[in-house]
This record gives structure tokens, sequence and C-alpha cells, in this order.
């Protein structure tokens, strides 16, 4: 079974879509998600339904989590992020149907699936963190402890951006680096 593994949207539908029409050319069956479907590029709300229609399998990712609490940290936040992230966690938010809202909300943070006798974590940063953002420098000894934790043979990551393959204490780390 061919599978489409995706990160990091960030709200780029063209980039999403264009992902999407190299999958279909490579007959990929399904396609996974590890977050951050929100934030910098403009259509958040495009990607959330086209990914939703699609049935993909997903997870909530970071940016995600930090949007969806824009109507609870909305002014503190004003005053204390950096003024672009606000704006962007603000623009995301107000530009989500309720639908696609509900859809976020109720994403795990990691999501466990087998296929052929393999275990796979799919995660946004790390097995222990959201945000923990995982790459090719990451120390060996880190995700050897990671790899116990997982409980899996394979740890599917995103967050940092940067497409990567690791092989650590009985574990193979993939991040398919980020489409948007």
């Amino acid at each position: 079974m061919k599978i489409a593994l995706i990160s990091d949207i960030h709200g780029n539908l063209p980039a999403l879509e264009a992902v999407l029409a190299h999958a279909n050319e490579l007959s990929v069956k399904e396609i996974w998600s590890l977050g951050d479907f929100t934030g910098f590029g403009a259509n958040p709300d495009e990607v959330v339904r086209l990914l939703k229609k699609l049935k993909a399998k997903c997870i909530i990712g970071n940016y995600d989590q930090k949007v969806l609490k824009i109507p609870q940290k909305s002014e503190e936040w004003k005053e204390k992020k950096v003024p672009e992230k606000w704006f962007s966690f603000k623009w995301s938010f107000e530009h989500l149907s309720k639908k696609s809202i509900d859809f976020l909300t109720v994403l795990p943070e990691t999501r466990k699936e087998t296929v052929k006798g393999w275990k796979i974590l799919l995660t946004h940063g790390s097995p222990e963190a959201v945000d923990e953002a995982l790459t090719d420098d990451t120390p060996q000894e880190r995700l050897r402890d990671l790899a116990k934790k997982a409980h899996a043979n394979v740890v599917l990551c995103g967050h940092s951006h940067q497409s990567f393959m690791r092989f650590a204490g009985g574990a193979i780390f993939v991040n398919p680096g980020s489409v948007g």
C-alpha cells in the first residue's frame, strides 16, 4: 500500500495541491498528515477541507493548537508574542469555517497505525512533545530514548520542516519536511 506522508502545510493550498497531484500520479492509496494545517499561508480553511474530503489520517500540530486558542488568548498574545506570529494565529483562526475548527479540535496529538505488522507512530514533534523539533542533527542518544518511549518500529514526525530519515533504538524516524 502506498501512503503519502505530508506535514506542515501551513495554509499553502497550491503547494498541497501539487503534492497531492504527484501522489495521485504515484497511485497513493492513503494520505497521512502530521499536522500544522494552518498558519502563514492564505488558505487554512481550504487545506483543512481538502484533507478532510480526502479522508486523510491526520493529527494536530502545535501551530493548529495555537490557532484554536485565539478566542481565549488573543489579547494576552497580542502583548507577549512577536506581532507577526500573533497576527498569523489570529488571521488563520478568523479564516477557518466552523466545520474546520470542529475538525481540528478533535484531532489527536498522536496516532498509532499498523501496516503489515509494522507499528507506526504519527506525531507532530516527537513522541514526548508536540513542539519538539527533531532534525538530522538530533543526537543519536535522544532518538534512542524517544524510540523506547514510542513503542513503535517507525516514528513519523514533522514540525522542524527538515526532511530526514534516521535509525535509532530499533526504530526508523522519518520526517517528510514541509509541504508549505
